[in-house]
Formats: structure tokens, sequence, C-alpha cells
């Protein structure tokens, strides 16, 4: 077994944790501390999970691959089209270069404030019970890693420590694109999904309903028709997927909380929408562009952002209240944020709580995301026949074309009444 150079027991911080396998044993993880700070303690590439083979379901381990084992270094991620880059946030932050494996892609990046820094506290590293925030990376289910500096952890769990308020950050790596969400006929029926080729148009009639609803009319002027057809775009590939999971989610917790003997009104869910722009030079600067928010969130853009503009203090906002949220129960979460508000960072980063059902935009924008639900399958795969997909492509930013090269007239953007047009030279069609 190949040990990293930083492997260094005797100096490092290690965890003895027993399996569950039967019998169980206690096996010991050696970590690292941070470069960021010596208060926090990195524990990286622990296995989780291990694949039998391509297009098999992954199987939990029992146990670690070794009885002391090193959680110095990154482990592998998933295999990826893409080189990850910070090009979509027009700051440049540097990438691991991280092996490529999809049978060990199946590992966890874990942050966590040392035993010194909780003593400095007032904790007892040994008694006291920490909240643990559970980060899954985005990228379109094609691209990205846990160990990705835009969503790395380890600032804002410092910040949380500072605010006297600790706890544990926990990063996956998980199968993508082919490898992980990939299907044939055979597996979709083991699953026992219906319909497997249903792959149609909607009706006329369903879809005149939504084009009417969304103002895409043989009456509309080219600009109507131009912020109408954007809005759509939006929503039938982007934000209504959002509101879908976030209602799935408030209602299967509910069930299960009813199921446990708990209250389900003590859910903890909280909306958040984005309006302000990128603050770097580039084609997307002012732009309220997918993912602008993890500029500030995770503070790992801090130096360019005081040399860009005044956005330190929208930042220290974004992770304070993601603190909050993680580190208060569902109970007061429950008390706190009620699930119909929404937070909405406004363009001059102003925060104004809005409302699923008395705000005007929003009650309008529920009646929209009903009607595609009227048949939103056929609906998306009309959409992507006529636009190209909103998922893959390299920027993440991109999705009208079917390349990147056809993308280039659009930028796709959050709220999706701002866009880019640059349609170039004029052409005679």
């Amino acid at each position: 077994i190949t040990m990293s150079p930083q492997f260094r027991p005797e100096r490092a911080p290690v965890v003895r944790l027993r399996t569950s396998s039967i019998p169980s044993y206690f096996q010991t993880i050696v970590g690292k501390r941070s470069p960021i700070s010596d208060d926090i303690e990195e524990f990286r590439g622990i296995p989780y999970a291990r694949v039998p083979g391509r297009w098999e379901h992954s199987q939990l381990r029992d146990r670690l691959p070794q009885d002391v084992f090193d959680a110095t270094e990154n482990g592998p991620r998933c295999p990826t089209e893409h080189k990850g880059n910070s090009q979509a946030y027009q700051s440049y932050l540097p990438y691991p270069d991280d092996r490529e494996d999809e049978f060990e892609c199946l590992n966890l990046l874990i942050m966590r404030p040392s035993k010194e820094a909780l003593a400095n506290h007032s904790l007892d590293a040994e008694t006291t019970q920490l909240p643990v925030l559970v980060w899954i990376h985005g990228g379109g289910f094609t691209d990205g890693a846990a160990t990705d500096p835009v969503w790395d952890p380890s600032r804002i769990v410092l910040r949380g420590l500072s605010k006297r308020t600790p706890f544990i950050a926990v990063s996956i790596n998980y199968r993508l694109n082919i490898f992980g969400f990939g299907a044939s006929s055979d597996m979709l029926a083991d699953e026992r999904w219906a319909d497997l080729y249903r792959l149609c148009y909607p009706s006329q009639a369903a879809a005149e309903e939504v084009l009417e609803a969304y103002g895409i009319l043989p009456t509309s002027s080219d600009a109507e028709l131009f912020e109408a057809f954007s809005e759509f775009i939006s929503d039938a590939t982007m934000l209504h997927k959002v509101y879908r999971a976030s209602e799935f989610f408030k209602t299967h917790r509910g069930k299960q909380a009813l199921l446990h003997g708990k209250d389900p009104k003590h859910v903890g869910v909280q909306y958040c929408h984005f309006e302000f722009g990128n603050p770097f030079s580039g084609p997307m600067q002012g732009i309220a562009h997918h993912g602008v928010e993890l500029i500030y969130a995770f503070g790992n853009f801090h130096n360019a952002l005081e040399k860009a503009d005044q956005g330190i203090d929208l930042g220290c906002e974004l992770q304070d209240m993601l603190i909050r949220f993680v580190v208060e129960d569902c109970r007061e979460t429950d008390q706190r944020a009620d699930p119909d508000e929404i937070a909405t960072f406004r363009h001059d980063r102003s925060v104004r709580m809005e409302s699923w059902s008395s705000s005007e935009k929003w009650v309008a924008r529920t009646k929209k995301f009903k009607l595609l639900d009227k048949d939103f399958n056929s609906l998306t795969t009309a959409t992507k026949k006529l636009v190209g997909g909103v998922i893959g492509t390299k920027s993440g930013l991109l999705p009208f074309g079917r390349t990147a090269e056809e993308s280039k007239s659009f930028a796709y953007t959050i709220p999706p009444r701002k866009l880019i047009l640059d349609l170039g030279e004029p052409r005679e069609d």
C-alpha cells in the first residue's frame, strides 16, 4: 500500500471508528490540518461504497479497505468529459488534478473543527455532538466533484467556528453521466418504470394552453416573444424542477415524520432566490446566472471579491444564512422560516421576503408550474428538441443550442428575464 507523503499519524488528526461488519472492530482514519487554519481538520477520499462492475448498483461498505486509512489526499472522482475549471464564474480558482476512476469514485471529503479549536470555545470534543452539512455537488449529473474549489467547505466551517456555531461538513463524490445516470430498457424494467418508450410531443391542446400562459402568441411582438420564450425555457428546464423537488421533500419528510411519531410541521425547509449579478469582469458581469450565489456562499472567491466590488458583506450574509440553517434543528427552522416564504436576494443585494401564496409573481409562477405538470415529460422533450439540452454544457451556462459553438449566442440566467443576446452579423435567413 502506497501512503501519501503527508501521511504522518504521529502529527495528524486521527479518528477511530467501529466497523459495521460482523464481527465489528475498530479502524483508524488519519487526516491532516487544513492549509487555511490549524483549527480545521480534513479527511479526504474516504470510500463509502464499492462499485462491483459497470452498470451495476453500488454496495455500501461495512469497513474501510485498510485498518489504518490514509485520508490526507483526495479520492478518485468519476470520469467526466470536461476538466473542471472556474471559467463560468469569471474568476480563477485552482482545481486539483484528481485521478478519475469509475469504480473507486464513491468517496467522501469531510472537514471538521479541531479538538483544540472546540476547547477554545469551551466545547468538549469527546461529548459534544455537532450538526452536519451534507453537500451534494452540482454539475447537471455530468460534471463536477466534491473537491471542486468553488464549494470547498473549509472556510465556511471555519466561519461557523468563529461564530461559536461549529459544525462538520461532508461532501460526496458520486457516479456521474453514463456511469451513474445511464439506463437501458432492461435496467428501467428492473426498476419497474412504466411507459419506457413514452417520448412524444405534448398534445396540441396542452401545448396551446402552456404557450398562452407564457404569452407565446402569434400576436406577440419580437420583444414580448423573446421575454416569454426565455421564461418558458427557464421554467421547463430548470426552475420547475427545483420547485417540484422542494415540494416532494416537504411532502416526503412530512410523511416520514408521521410514521416516526413526530410533528410533521417540524421539517426544516427554506427557499432562497438570487437576483444579484456576477461581480467579475466578463460577458456575464451583472448577470444573475445559474450558480451565481456560489461566488459568495463558501467564501472561496474572497480575495477576488475584495478587488472586484463590495461583495464581502454579501458573502458573509449568505454564509451565515447557510450556517444557521445547518446548526439549528428542524423545530427551530420551522419556527424561523415559513416554508411558504422565499428569501429573495435582490439586484441591489437587499433581502426581501416573498411568498408562494401571496406574492403576485410567485402565485403566477406556480400556476404555470401546474400547467407544466400536466404533461411535463413530453413538454421537456419538446423543449430540448427545440433549443438543445440545458444540462451538460462545459460552462453550465449555455443551454441554447446543441453544441458549445451553437450556444454562444445566448447565456442562461436566473432570473430568466436577464439574458445576453449576441446574434453576430445579420444573415439572409
